[in-house]
């Protein structure tokens, strides 16, 4: 651009998009999330709607590694069926401070994949839909 015009910054997406491949355990864990929330809720949930839901009920949990690990030994979550997944930004963000945080804990890298099917299994478990 000349040099009279200012550059205007890109504006910053506010959705973010994911695919991701999972196994069926991994796919049947979302699938009860989903009903525990639309059955509580009484009106259809989403997918996003039960983990925006989780991620905000487990931004103050106290994780164990001993849990995480027993999970991760006892479910596996990578595999052919290809779920999709729409974000807003801010809810990424979160997600990324809470993946982050359990990875600390656990003292391994911990793929956002694992970390969505954990948090609504720990949903499930913690009754917290």
């Amino acid at each position: 651009p000349p040099k009279d015009q200012a550059r205007t910054p890109m504006a910053r997406p506010t959705r973010v998009n994911r695919k991701y491949h999972l196994r069926d355990e991994a796919y049947a864990i979302l699938t009860e999330a989903i009903r525990l929330k639309s059955k509580k809720k009484k009106k259809f949930a989403s997918i996003q709607t039960v983990i925006e839901h989780i991620i905000e009920k487990l931004e103050k949990y106290e994780f164990s590694d001993i849990h995480f690990l027993d999970f991760v030994s006892a479910v596996a979550v990578k595999g052919g069926n290809a779920t999709y997944l729409q974000f807003q930004t801010c809810f990424n963000e979160r997600l990324s401070v809470l993946q982050a945080k359990l990875s600390e804990i656990c003292g391994i890298e911990v793929y956002d994949r694992t970390a969505i099917v954990y948090f609504v299994q720990l949903g499930i478990d913690e009754k917290l839909y």
